[in-house]
């Protein structure tokens, strides 16, 4: 059943009436900005392997994997890049 314009005037007026109409350029505008940062998330993740390489490692992400390998072969982790830590993994092989 399709919202008709009496009730759709009436939302607008309970919205009205619970925010007050100073705060709606505010809401508008934090809506905006969470949108344009889910939309950048969502760009952002694209370059993510997948879940499948996560699960072909045991459900473990890249950087958990790549600490563990680190833990077992004796090389600090703290404070270093993945890159580092890497170098260092192939340098105790």
């Amino acid at each position: 059943m399709p919202l008709g314009q009496t009730e759709i005037l009436i939302i607008v007026g309970v919205f009205f009436l619970l925010f007050g109409i100073e705060r709606v350029p505010k809401l508008a505008r934090a809506f905006g900005q969470a949108k344009a940062e889910f939309h950048q998330g969502l760009k952002d993740g694209g370059d993510a392997k997948g879940p499948e390489e996560d699960l072909d490692r045991g459900g473990r992400t890249e950087t958990q994997a790549l600490i563990e390998d680190a833990e077992a072969k004796g090389v600090e982790t703290v404070g270093k890049s993945p890159e580092d830590v890497s170098e260092e993994i192939e340098d105790s092989d």
